[in-house]
């Protein structure tokens, strides 16, 4: 990544948003971590983003949830959805544009190659 870029991780799973943090740190981002879609829900709500990288379910409100709550409001913000399977994803997510899917269990060349996909879609 050739700019510091901030992104939010939101991962109910510990040990996967914790190795998705680490992974995003050693490509120069700075990362904002957090445990489910509420607290995601208020770091957008308060900070500057250039980028979501979020698991789609999650107890309580799931990254799909959040995501369409955020384009209802005009937020623009790329989101990267990480899911078991990906398979019909793309049918709920459409119509919100800025949206990666990416499914798990996943490398880190494939972390990486969504994360600039979704930087590429907040520069055009």
């Amino acid at each position: 990544m050739k700019e510091r870029l901030l992104v939010v991780v939101a991962e109910d799973y510990l040990p996967l948003r914790l190795c998705v943090c680490e992974l995003l740190v050693a490509m120069g981002a700075a990362v904002i971590e957090v445990g489910n879609g509420d607290e995601l829900f208020s770091v957008l709500e308060r900070e500057q983003v250039d980028v979501v990288v979020t698991d789609v379910r999650m107890s309580g409100t799931s990254g799909l949830d959040v995501l369409r709550r955020r384009r209802a409001s005009g937020d623009r913000t790329p989101f990267v959805l990480m899911s078991g399977s990906v398979a019909g994803l793309d049918q709920r997510v459409s119509g919100c544009d800025a949206v990666v899917l990416l499914e798990k269990p996943f490398t880190e060349d494939a972390l990486e190659a969504v994360v600039q996909r979704a930087v590429a879609m907040r520069a055009a």
